[in-house]
């Protein structure tokens, strides 16, 4: 290793970890601007729209494990009011220079089922 480098995988301290994870958030997004990445987001992109239909401004969504926020950039851009929720702040850190929405640090696996029509109002 060259002087003055930062080896974060060596390091076992709070700070040298959070880097570690910015690192490792910001390669994995950097991966989907390469052509197998925008590849497979595409078709990524292409299943979830299928599945999910037309969004627009009446629709609210929460993209769980949003990751960097490409999904949530995209559903935003459809129109939809969209929350991001990821467990690693990584993650949102990048997710939120690239979407307006609302981000959220948390675990999908702590959110209440819903077992019928939500009473909420719209926002």
């Amino acid at each position: 290793m060259r002087a003055g480098a930062l080896d974060v995988g060596t390091m076992r301290t709070p700070v040298a970890e959070a880097l570690g994870r910015r690192l490792e958030a910001a390669a994995y997004d950097r991966w989907f601007d390469s052509p197998w990445g925008r590849y497979s987001f595409d078709i990524e992109l292409g299943a979830v729209s299928e599945a999910v239909g037309p969004l627009s401004s009446e629709v609210r969504v929460l993209d769980a494990g949003c990751g960097t926020g490409r999904f949530t950039a995209q559903f935003e851009a459809s129109g939809a009011t969209v929350v991001g929720l990821d467990l690693d702040p990584a993650m949102l850190e990048v997710a939120s220079g690239r979407t307006r929405g609302r981000l959220v640090l948390g675990d999908v696996g702590c959110i209440p089922a819903v077992t019928g029509p939500s009473t909420e109002s719209s926002p």
